[in-house]
This record gives structure tokens, C-alpha cells and sequence, in this order.
């Protein structure tokens, strides 16, 4: 089921531009970061000041993604995407804590995007906190050398929480090789 539900957010990412304003006051800034060198890759989303989030929220429904940080590269018919993602799956129950927390309950999940939807293929890396900001960052070389290594000039990448969805922004990726 969940990979059904990430092909869903693939084809949403790389499919129509869907573009929402954000209703959420904990959005500080609109500083995004794609920036890649030898030894890692770091996407950094904007700023939060945000102190406890709610996860697998009454009002979700079921099997729907409720949070999600995604990165991706390529197109609808070939690429990847990987990102902390948390889908509310039956019978979740109602959880809250920091951002920290939320992201510890999140799957870190990358995705093979192909022509019939794509299918999982391991995990990424790891995501964390550093000032606010959710910063996700792959550090094995055979990853990056697969997602990086014929340097793409863009990524896209995507918020997505119960306030806003598809907040959906193209990067020129800043490369250190």
C-alpha cells in the first residue's frame, strides 16, 4: 500500500504543477537549498518556528500522506525521488511532539519513477533538524554517484502537511565536485 501511495505523491510532484500559498504561520522563510559535493548531497527546506506538530490526525483519512519532504530528480517517466514521508495508515493513532519526532516517525523512502509508476528502492539517507529547517542529505557514494552523477540541473522539491499541500519548488542544484 505505501507504494502505491508514494507513486501517487510522484505523479502529483512531476505531473500538473499544483502550487498552494501556505495557511501556516510557522513557514519563516522562503530559503530553499540544493547543494551537492563529493561526499553528500543536503536539500534544505525553509524554516519553521512551528514547536509541537500533530501526526495521524483524526481528520486525515486513512492510507493518505499526511507529511512529506521529497527531492526529486528527472522527470514523470524516469527519475527518483526520496524523502521523509508519513502516511496515516490504519489504525494509527493520534501522536505529537517537535519536528524532530515527527521526522523519526516519517519512512525515508527513495523511489525509482518510471513510465508505470515505479517501485521502492531502499532508503536515501537520513533527514534532521538544524535551525528550523528540515535538511535531507544522502551520503553514500554509490547513491550519489546514481543520483547525481550525470549532474541534473534541477531538482524539485515538495512540502506537503495537512495546512498545505504541493508547496512545489524547482532549484538550480549547486554542485562541489
Amino acid at each position: 500500500m505505501k507504494s502505491s501511495l508514494t507513486a501517487l505523491v510522484v505523479i502529483a510532484v512531476f505531473g500538473v504543477e499544483l502550487v498552494a500559498q501556505s495557511k501556516d504561520p510557522a513557514i519563516e522563510d522562503l530559503q530553499w537549498i540544493a547543494h551537492v559535493s563529493h561526499s553528500k548531497a543536503v536539500f534544505i527546506f525553509p524554516t519553521t518556528k512551528r514547536e509541537q506538530w500533530s501526526w495521524y490526525n483524526v481528520e486525515t483519512p486513512n492510507d493518505f500522506l499526511e507529511y512529506n519532504w521529497s527531492v526529486a530528480t528527472g522527470n514523470h517517466k524516469l527519475g527518483y525521488q526520496f524523502s521523509p514521508a508519513l502516511f496515516k495508515l490504519a489504525p494509527a493513532k493520534p501522536a505529537n511532539g517537535s519536528l524532530s519526532d515527527l521526522l523519526d516517525a516519517c519512512q525515508h523512502t527513495l523511489w525509482v519513477v518510471s513510465e508505470d509508476g515505479g517501485h521502492t528502492a531502499g532508503d536515501y539517507g537520513e533527514a534532521k533538524i538544524v535551525d528550523g529547517k528540515v535538511h535531507v542529505i544522502v551520503t553514500d557514494n554509490r547513491l550519489l554517484a546514481k543520483l547525481f552523477g550525470v549532474k541534473p540541473t534541477t531538482v524539485t522539491m515538495t512540502i506537503q502537511t495537512p495546512e498545505f499541500t504541493f508547496r512545489r519548488k524547482v532549484l538550480v542544484v549547486g554542485y562541489e565536485i
